[in-house]
This record gives C-alpha cells, sequence and structure tokens, in this order.
C-alpha cells in the first residue's frame, strides 16, 4: 500500500513538473519572439516586478510561478542546479538538493526521490531533471549575460537542473495506516470467525469419531467375546511358552486361564501321539510356514480328546516373528464314530447283508 501510494505522488509530481516546462516552452515559443521583434522597448529581466517596461525570463518566469503555486497550494516546488544564473549564485544548496543534483544526472529516467521531514510533517521529495528542451533556451543560456558558465556550454538535451515538488504525504500515509488498520481488523475477524467455525466443525467431527471408536470397541469386545468362548484359540512366544489362552479351550481342557499361562502345551500331550508328528510340526515352523493335522490330548480328568490344529507362526507389526498361534476344532465324537465303526467291522468281518 504504501508502494503504491508513494507511486501515485511520484506520478503526480512528474505531472505537476510537466506543466511547469510545457508552460515556459509557450512563453518561449509564443511571447518572447513577438516582443523581440514588434516590442523591443521591452526588456527581459530577473528584476520585473512591476510596471516597468520589463518582462521575466522564461527560466524567471518558472521560478516566480513555482514560487505562486508554493504559496497558493499543498504542493511545494523547488528550482536549482549547480549553474546558477550571477543572481542566484549566492544561493547555499541543501545536502539533499546536492544530493538530488548527483542523482538525477546518473539516472536514465532524471529521477530521484526521498521522503523527509519538514517544518514536521513527513513529505516526499521528488527531484526531476530539467532539460534543455528548445533552441532557443540553448541559444540564451550560452549567450546570457549573467550567465557563470562557459560559452557555448549547453546543447539541446541536456540536463540543466532540478525541478523538485515536495508533497505532504502525512495525512495521505494516516488514512492508508487507517485504511491498512481496518484492512488488518477485517482480516482478523474473518480468521477468527473461520477458527470458531472450523474448531465447531473439528469438535463436532470429533465427537462423532469418539461415538464412532466407542461403537467399534464395543463391536470389538462384543466379537472377541464371542471369539473368546467358542474358538479353540492359544498363542505362545517362541520358547512355546503359552502367553494366550482363550475361555473355550480353558472350558474343554477343564483349566483355567491362570493355570495354563506360561505351561507349554507338552503338558497336554497323550503319550500315544508319535513323536514323528512333532519333529514334522517343528521342521515346518522352523520353515515359517503353517502345519495343521490331527492331535490327541488329555484333559485335566484325564479324558481323551481329539483336535484338528492349525498353527502358524505369530509376527509383529515389524514383521518380525514373535511366537506361534494356533487354532482347534474338536473332532472327539467324530473320532469315538470312527473307532466304533472300525470296531463293528472286525466284528462282523467280511459277512455282510445283501
Amino acid at each position: 500500500m504504501e508502494a503504491g501510494l508513494l507511486e501515485h505522488v511520484i506520478e503526480n509530481s512528474k505531472d505537476s513538473v510537466l506543466r511547469l516546462q510545457m508552460e515556459r516552452e509557450y512563453y518561449t515559443q509564443s511571447v518572447v519572439g513577438d516582443i523581440k521583434k514588434y516590442a523591443k522597448e521591452i526588456t527581459f529581466d530577473y528584476d520585473h516586478e512591476g510596471i516597468n517596461g520589463k518582462i521575466p525570463f522564461p527560466s524567471t518566469t518558472i521560478h516566480d510561478l513555482s514560487k505562486i503555486y508554493s504559496q497558493k497550494g499543498h504542493l511545494k516546488f523547488k528550482l536549482y542546479s549547480e549553474y546558477p544564473f550571477a543572481n542566484r549564485q549566492d544561493r547555499v544548496l541543501s545536502a539533499f538538493e546536492k544530493k538530488a543534483l548527483r542523482e538525477v544526472e546518473k539516472s536514465k529516467d532524471g529521477l530521484y526521490y526521498q521522503k523527509d521531514m519538514m517544518e514536521g510533517k513527513e513529505v516526499l521529495r521528488v527531484a526531476i531533471a530539467d532539460t534543455m528542451s528548445l533552441d532557443a533556451c540553448v541559444k540564451c543560456h550560452n549567450s546570457h549575460p549573467l550567465k557563470t558558465w562557459e560559452e557555448n556550454q549547453w546543447k539541446v538535451g541536456d540536463k540543466r537542473g532540478v525541478l523538485e515538488v515536495i508533497t505532504p504525504i502525512d495525512d495521505l500515509m494516516a488514512q492508508m495506516n487507517e485504511t491498512r488498520n481496518n484492512i488488518t481488523a477485517s482480516v482478523i475477524i474473518v480468521i477468527v470467525i473461520l477458527f470458531l467455525y472450523y474448531m465447531f466443525v473439528i469438535l463436532k467431527r470429533e465427537r462423532q469419531l469418539r461415538q464412532e471408536k466407542q461403537e467399534v470397541v464395543e463391536d470389538y469386545e462384543h466379537l472377541f467375546e464371542e471369539f473368546d468362548n467358542h474358538v479353540i484359540v492359544s498363542q505362545t512366544d517362541l520358547e512355546g511358552n503359552i502367553i494366550y489362552v482363550s475361555s473355550r479351550l480353558c472350558e474343554i481342557f477343564g483349566y483355567s486361564k491362570e493355570e495354563i499361562l506360561g505351561r507349554k502345551h507338552s503338558a497336554f500331550r497323550h503319550p500315544d501321539t508319535p513323536k514323528e508328528i512333532f519333529e514334522e510340526m517343528a521342521q515346518t515352523l522352523q520353515r515359517d510356514e503353517s502345519w495343521q493335522g490331527e492331535l490327541k490330548n488329555l484333559t485335566r480328568e484325564g479324558k481323551e480328546i481329539w483336535s484338528r490344529v492349525v498353527i502358524s507362526p505369530l509376527y509383529d507389526h515389524d514383521k518380525q516373528k514373535i511366537g506361534y498361534s494356533s487354532i482347534r476344532h474338536e473332532i472327539t465324537y467324530q473320532k469315538q464314530l470312527e473307532e466304533e465303526h472300525a470296531a463293528l467291522k472286525e466284528q462282523v468281518g467280511d459277512f455282510y447283508v445283501i
């Protein structure tokens, strides 16, 4: 906003200087020539005040107009050069004016500006190069009796000095700051409203997620309870120590969970089970493969039970093996039927009724 404000002031300053320069050109082209040709008794002089047969030089006209504009308007104008006429050669340039002359001379666009404080007010000082734009100006300056420079020093296009426009910007800066503060306040209000809205949305969503999570947890707990009560499952660590056992397994084997945890499955092994089965089981699990087969176990009361078993390696989130899990399906009744059928077949032999 400040850059835009300064740019606006600079453009206005350029327009003001352009008007002064056009007034000087008009005076030079439309007045000076006629005076010299048709009113030779009238002379040109910087000391022209009053009705005395004297009129101002074109440059003096600009000096006089700039004073009038400075007195009657809010803009202040200054004209200065490192090559003053004799009547102004005692004028002392300020530090800013000296710097402006140097910077304008170096600048391609003949422009230099700077913020400053004058009479307690913040101003923007815009220095614009004043150039020799007409042959008449060059001839006058090269032959003027009050010149303080060498003969034929100037040519068309030379930078003659500086036209400075001083614009008070304290009110403009105050308005800009007020506008900026209003915009900032509006933005803050919008941000606060958006923040509160999103907080409301987030909190509402968080409540929904908590509710959904609670429902999922309850469903999981119910599912796990059903699983625990109806599925024969256990888990061991890598050494074979039981670290988890379902309620259904405890019910079948006749032990409490506390009595089973920490023990090995060999405690329930039936002595009739061939050792080759366990050797095959160990070799399969060492290859990180699942083993499945039928096993006969003993309950706490010494009752035989049969299970169809699947034993698989157990991994953590980093895919590191941490133990083994087993799921059993009891087939004791099926085995009893098979044994009864075998016994019946043995009794009957090869005699069948056809």
